[in-house]
């Protein structure tokens, strides 16, 4: 399916990640994988609409890395979710 984010919100996917430990044992950070996520853009949308009916376009844009708390994105199909951009906590540069 596609989607297309509306007004401030953002559509993003999950980076998969693994941590190899010495000995290739695989493991996954019990707080990252629970709470904060890492995630590349796929599509924004049109940008924060103010009081006065202006349009304030987003700081993110397709392709970006960003890292967001986990709970208060929307899960969609496939891995997918969308937040709204003023809960992404940062741009992973």
């Amino acid at each position: 399916m596609n989607y297309q984010p509306l007004r401030d919100f953002v559509l993003v996917t999950k980076e998969e990640h693994e941590e190899k430990a010495p000995g290739s044992l695989i493991f996954r950070p019990a707080t990252v994988e629970d709470k904060l996520m890492k995630a590349v853009v796929v599509a924004v949308g049109s940008g924060r609409v103010t009081l006065d009916g202006t349009t304030i376009p987003l700081e993110v844009k397709a392709g970006d890395t960003v890292v967001f708390n986990r709970s208060l994105a929307t899960e969609l199909a496939g891995g997918s979710f969308v937040i709204r951009e003023d809960q992404l906590l940062c741009i992973v540069k």
